[in-house]
């Protein structure tokens, strides 16, 4: 795409006439310009449409790929979403744990215990 030629106009003394100019940054294009630049952009606007809706479709599709070899207690086999989000659960009640070991329960068998289960240990 070339860029337009811009124009400002030109008034004369009493403004009876007026004269355009090309100017660099003119607040005037010509028709023609006009019209190819609308045209482009209308054009420009349909594939931002189609690349988005072409992305939701492979997003919804790439959910339905990541399945993880996960199943839930009813034996439903685990997105990659919920995979995620329990994973994230995980993580902050593991935060939360440590925190509450941290400022009331150190050196007793509470937090012994909290440890060997972190560890993925049975329960001594």
């Amino acid at each position: 795409m070339s860029e337009p030629i811009r124009y400002d106009f030109i008034y004369n003394e009493n403004y009876a006439s007026v004269e355009r100019e090309e100017h660099k940054e003119g607040d005037y294009v010509s028709y023609e310009d006009y019209a190819r630049l609308k045209a482009e952009a209308v054009t420009k606007d349909y594939l931002i449409t189609q690349l988005k809706a072409e992305v939701e479709r492979l997003q919804d599709f790439n959910d339905g790929l990541m399945v993880m070899r996960l199943q839930d207690e009813k034996g439903n086999l685990l997105t990659f979403s919920d995979y995620a989000r329990l994973k994230a659960q995980v993580e902050r009640l593991t935060k939360a744990g440590d925190n509450l070991v941290e400022v009331f329960e150190k050196d007793t068998p509470l937090a012994e215990a909290w440890e060997a289960a972190k560890e993925g240990k049975p329960n001594a």
